[in-house]
Formats: structure tokens, C-alpha cells, sequence
């Protein structure tokens, strides 16, 4: 049988909150959610933002069976968990999901979704979920589950525990970083330098990018995600071979992110870094 490699597909790009409409047709106006199918070893979803639900239908709708399907959360802010109570596969029988995320935040997953749940802001509970579902807490570190997929996690800068993951599958590796601000300095919990170690010679970096450099300095430091100038140093340091520019400001338009794109594919031209704007839909071979 043919190598399949990994295939990465981005269901959702936008940070925040999600921007439908006219103005976000290109880059994309649901929240956080790419899709890491690794075939026979299972699909692999890094975030449950709005994204998640197109996800879901289509895993249910077009004869989409997968051995497993790993739900991986950074974190849980609304922006990347709120697509997950519309994500299909959790209410059909016979299906299985896992849900994995860091519990340093101090609360258990299996509470954030029922806390989601209850009334008055869900009509149903946990119950009507016909799909086996489990839970498992991830710590920093080596994980693997099984299927020739290896995974590590490593914290990143945000409030609350946030965890940057390397999926590495048939020789390819891919790293999700979304929401992480660079260190400030001094800090007492310097995280960068595990970063750019966990990205190391990653086929593809998928990295945090909501502010211009002048707007972070100005208007944004402390707000938990990096300008473009940290998402370039950190794919610079590591060495990757692509970088996704991730998690794109609510405020900013496709004419808009379409003139920083092309100034910054400008700006590492010859560095041999294949630099983008990730973009709702978007499909890659690895």
C-alpha cells in the first residue's frame, strides 16, 4: 500500500471570534480547527472552533470512516471550543471520539463540556451524545497513541495552561501554536525556547499571527497572541520547511490580509521558507 503521509486541512483560521460575511470569503470567517488525516492511523483535530462543524458533517456525510478520530484542544476559550457541541460524529451511534486537552487550567474536560451544556445555554445535555466518547489529560511531553503517529506537547504563553502540539506521522511532522505571545522579558517562565525546539525541522509550522508588529506594540501586548514578526522568528529559528500564518484578527478583511501576505511572502523571499496565510479550506499533502 502507498505512503499516504499526513493531510492537513484548515476548517477554521479565524482567532477571537468568527467573522462571517462578503468581506472574509478568502481567508475564512469560522473559528479555530485543522484537520490532520492520517488514514488508517486516525484523523487527528487540533481545536474545536465553529470550523468543527463542517468537519463533522463531512466526516458523517461523504463515507469518511476513520479508524479513530482525536479531538486535541490548546485550550479552552470560546473561540476553540465552541464549534464542539455541533460536531456530528458525537451524536451518531456507533462512532467513537476522544477528546484530549491539558487539565492545568484546574478543571477537568469532562466538566467544560457539561458546563457548555447546561441551561440556559444548551437545550440538551451530555446524554443525547450517542457516540462513544472518552477524555484524556495531556501533560507537556512525548505522547503516542498508537498507529505509527507520534505526538508532543509543550506549553506556550497565553493566559491559562495553552499547549502547542507536534504531530509527526510516516516521516512528516506538523506543528500547531496557536494563541501564545512571545516572552516578555525577564520572564520567570521563558516557553519560547520550547517552541522553536518542539517546531525543530517541522514540514509545516501552523503559528499564531493575529497582529501586525506596529498593533501589538501599541495597542495589544499582553493580550495573549503574537504579531507576525514572532510567528517569522520562531519558523526562522526552528527551521521549518512552510509556515502558516494562524488564528487571524476578527478586524482585518481579506483586503486586508491579502496586502500583509504579500508583503511578507516579499520579506522572506530567498530564504527558502514557504510562507502563508492559512486560509479556510485550504488542503496540504505532507
Amino acid at each position: 500500500m502507498a505512503s499516504q503521509g499526513i493531510k492537513v486541512k484548515f476548517w477554521g483560521t479565524r482567532g477571537s471570534i468568527a467573522t462571517p460575511g462578503k468581506s472574509t470569503l478568502k481567508y475564512g470567517g469560522n473559528t479555530a480547527c485543522v484537520e490532520m488525516d492520517c488514514g488508517a492511523a486516525g484523523c487527528f483535530i487540533f481545536d474545536a472552533g465553529t470550523g468543527i462543524r463542517l468537519l463533522g458533517d463531512d466526516i458523517c456525510t461523504n463515507g469518511r470512516a476513520h479508524s479513530r478520530i482525536v479531538i486535541l484542544l490548546s485550550h479552552f476559550h470560546w473561540d476553540h471550543i465552541q464549534g464542539l457541541l455541533f460536531f456530528q460524529p458525537l451524536y451518531t451511534p456507533g462512532m467513537a471520539v476522544e477528546l484530549w486537552c491539558s487539565e492545568g487550567n484546574g478543571i477537568p474536560l469532562p466538566d467544560v463540556l457539561d458546563s457548555q451544556m447546561r441551561r440556559p445555554f444548551f437545550p440538551i445535555d451530555r446524554s443525547k451524545m450517542l457516540a462513544t466518547h472518552s477524555f484524556t489529560a495531556v501533560q507537556p511531553g512525548r505522547i503516542e497513541p498508537g498507529g505509527g503517529v507520534t505526538l508532543t506537547a509543550c506549553r506556550v504563553r497565553h493566559s491559562g495552561t495553552v499547549l502547542a502540539y507536534r504531530l509527526e506521522y510516516q516521516g512528516r511532522s506538523v506543528v500547531y501554536a496557536t494563541d501564545r505571545e512571545p516572552d516578555e522579558e525577564n520572564t520567570r517562565q521563558p516557553l519560547a525556547g520550547e517552541l522553536v525546539r518542539l517546531a525543530s525541522g517541522a514540514d509545516l509550522l501552523i503559528h499564531d499571527a493575529q497582529y501586525t508588529d506596529d498593533e501589538y506594540q501599541e495597542l495589544r501586548r499582553g493580550w495573549g497572541h503574537s504579531p507576525y514578526n514572532e510567528a517569522l522568528r520562531v519558523a526562522r529559528e526552528a527551521g521549518v520547511k512552510r509556515l502558516a500564518l494562524f488564528h487571524h484578527d476578527p478586524a482585518y478583511d481579506d483586503r486586508r490580509l491579502t496586502d500583509y501576505e504579500r508583503q511578507l511572502k516579499g520579506l522572506v523571499a530567498g530564504e527558502g521558507l514557504d510562507l502563508f496565510f492559512a486560509a479556510e479550506g485550504t488542503k496540504l499533502v505532507l
